[in-house]
């Protein structure tokens, strides 16, 4: 078990229960969707994941060690890396070589190892020949691609993403789609992300949990989720748009599908099975 999240919840200052009763369990590897309208408890719940804030109740577990407990905060933020919605939040030194190495000299690591890992990072984002630039002169798609270099240098075993994708333009979405998934197979980490973006999911997930009023209202795999699809709209989520196309073929008596298909390549092939029958 990677990550273990029992009976929680979270109840801020002002008396707002942002969480209630949360249990989830990711194992190593995994992709995992965490979806729900705003203010839901999404971020709250994420920024449990590393010891940011620690529940009013329950237990997050990060391959065993609690949160609650202060001494792990240092393995369990070196475990689990963060990378926040909006990259300006994250990005706040002179140069891409001083963002990325300024993690790495906090793990009091080597400057020959801190060299090696920043370029391995780079090249991993393909922002090479980027160090001496400013961060905060780069486009959004490639300070999110920094922020994503500056966690990876850290090795992390769990990599959260709060809404990946905002700032992208479509093919920049793409790209970290592609570059995500490629981190997750060849280095075997596991992708815990929050989107609104619903086409993207089915792209980037093997699992999903939808939260609602903080409280896990529907979980299971991808299509498992999906096609509860009264219980995404009742909560204001919409279907992926290749699932609600066909959703109206099916409804109109063009094709019939046994479970909805989510991606555009999948549509492509229901309707190519359809025609050679």
């Amino acid at each position: 078990m990677q990550i273990s999240i029992k009976d929680v919840s979270y109840v801020y200052s002002d008396g707002f229960k942002a969480l209630n009763n949360i249990n989830i369990d990711i194992e190593k590897g995994e992709r995992v969707a965490l979806l729900g309208p705003n203010g839901a408890g999404k971020s709250t719940l994420f920024n449990m994941l590393n010891g940011i804030i620690t529940p009013s109740c329950g237990i997050v577990e990060i391959n065993g060690l609690s949160t609650l407990n202060k001494k792990n905060l240092k393995l369990v933020r070196e475990t689990v890396g963060m990378v926040f919605q909006d990259s300006d939040d994250q990005l706040f030194n002179s140069s891409v070589m001083q963002e990325i190495a300024y993690g790495l000299m906090n793990m009091k690591l080597q400057e020959k190892e801190i060299e090696e890992r920043t370029k391995w990072a780079l090249k991993i984002v393909d922002m090479e020949g980027t160090e001496k630039r400013s961060p905060h002169n780069l486009s959004g798609g490639q300070k999110k691609k920094i922020a994503l270099a500056s966690v990876l240098a850290m090795r992390p075993q769990v990599l959260v993403l709060d809404e990946p994708t905002v700032s992208l333009d479509p093919r920049g979405t793409i790209k970290l789609v592609k570059l995500l998934n490629e981190i997750n197979k060849e280095m075997g980490i596991t992708i815990i992300f929050s989107t609104h973006d619903m086409d993207i999911v089915p792209l980037l997930a093997d699992k999903i949990y939808v939260l609602d009023e903080g409280r896990v209202t529907l979980g299971g795999s991808t299509n498992e989720v999906f096609n509860n699809k009264n219980i995404l709209r009742n909560i204001n989520l919409r279907l992926p748009r290749a699932a609600h196309l066909s959703e109206i073929l099916q409804k109109d008596g063009y094709l019939e599908f046994e479970k909805l298909p989510l991606t555009l390549g999948a549509v492509r092939r229901e309707i190519k099975n359809f025609r050679r029958d």
